[in-house]
C-alpha cells in the first residue's frame, strides 16, 4: 500500500493542477477508438499505455524505489511518456476529421485553452517559475564570472587539464552546464543533505564559523584540491599566500583561490 500511495502522490505532484494529463487520457481513449493503422496506433496508443502501466504498476514501481531510483527522482521515469506526441497528434487528427470548415480551427483553439487551465502550480507560464534568462547558459551571471576567473587560467603544459576545484554550496550545480571540462573535487550528490555524501572540504568552508586560511589550505591539499572558491561574507582568519595559495580573481560574492605554482 506504501508504494501505491507513493505512486498515486508522485503522479499528483508531477501534474499538478493542471489539465494536461486529463487531455493525455482523452487523447489515448480518442486513439484507441479511431486509429486504426498499425504503426501509428502502436507508437502513439500501445507504447504510451506500456510504459505508462509499466511505471505505475505496483510490483515494477517497488522494484524502481528499492532497488533502481528513490522516490524523489522516480518521478523522471514519466518524462518517456511521449504525452506531447499523443495529444498533439489526437488534436490534429480531430481537427482534420471535421466536415465544417469552422470546426476545424475550433478544435486547435479549445485544446489550447484547456492546455492554459488550471490554478496555482497549473500556471507554469505565469506563476513565476518561468523566468528570462539572463544569458545563454541559463546561468547566474555572478556564476559564469567565477567560471570565467577559473577557466581563464592557463593549464601548464605538463598537465594539460583545467584546476581541480572546490565550490560553495552556491555553485557546484552549474559548472557543468558551464563546460564539461571543468574538474571537481565533488558533485550535487554532496549538496543533498539526506543522502550523507557531504565532501569533507565542502564541510569545511561551509562552516559559519571562523576558519583559518591555513586550515582551508590543508585541507584542499590533502584533497589534491588546486583551486577552491569562497564566499567572501565568510570569515576567514590568516594569509593564504603564506600556505602557497593565491588569489586570483573576484566578484561580488565571491574570491577564487588557486595553488601558486599554477599561476607561474
Amino acid at each position: 500500500m506504501d508504494t501505491i500511495r507513493s505512486v498515486i502522490r508522485i503522479l499528483a505532484e508531477y501534474n499538478g493542477k493542471s489539465l494536461f494529463f486529463l487531455l493525455f487520457a482523452v487523447a489515448l481513449i480518442y486513439l484507441a477508438v479511431s486509429e486504426k493503422a498499425g504503426a501509428k496506433r502502436l507508437l502513439l496508443f500501445w507504447l504510451p499505455v506500456s510504459v505508462l502501466a509499466f511505471i505505475v504498476f505496483p510490483v515494477t514501481a517497488w522494484i524502481s524505489f528499492h532497488y533502481i531510483l528513490d522516490t524523489e527522482i522516480f518521478y523522471r521515469q514519466l518524462w518517456l511518456v511521449p504525452y506531447a506526441a499523443v495529444v498533439a497528434y489526437a488534436t490534429v487528427k480531430l481537427s482534420s476529421s471535421m466536415k465544417k470548415k469552422w470546426a476545424k480551427p475550433l478544435v486547435i483553439i479549445l485544446v489550447s485553452v484547456l492546455m492554459f487551465i488550471g490554478s496555482g502550480k497549473g500556471k507554469v507560464f505565469f506563476n513565476g517559475s518561468l523566468t528570462p534568462a539572463e544569458n545563454a547558459y541559463h546561468l547566474p551571471e555572478e556564476a559564469l564570472e567565477v567560471y570565467d576567473i577559473i577557466t581563464a587560467v592557463e593549464k601548464p603544459h605538463e598537465i594539460g587539464y583545467p584546476p581541480r576545484t572546490g565550490l560553495p554550496m552556491s555553485l557546484v550545480e552549474f559548472n557543468r552546464q558551464y563546460t564539461t571540462e571543468f574538474v571537481t573535487a565533488y558533485g550535487r550528490e554532496s549538496i543533498i543533505a539526506r543522502w550523507n555524501l557531504t565532501h569533507p572540504f565542502l564541510k569545511l568552508i561551509t562552516n559559519e564559523e571562523p576558519i583559518s586560511a591555513e586550515e582551508i589550505c590543508e585541507a584542499a591539499n590533502s584533497d589534491m584540491i588546486e583551486c577552491f572558491v569562497l564566499e567572501r561574507w565568510r570569515p576567514v582568519t590568516g594569509s593564504f599566500e603564506g600556505s602557497n595559495y593565491v588569489n586570483i580573481g573576484n566578484t561580488e560574492n565571491y574570491s577564487v583561490y588557486i595553488i601558486k605554482w599554477m599561476t607561474e
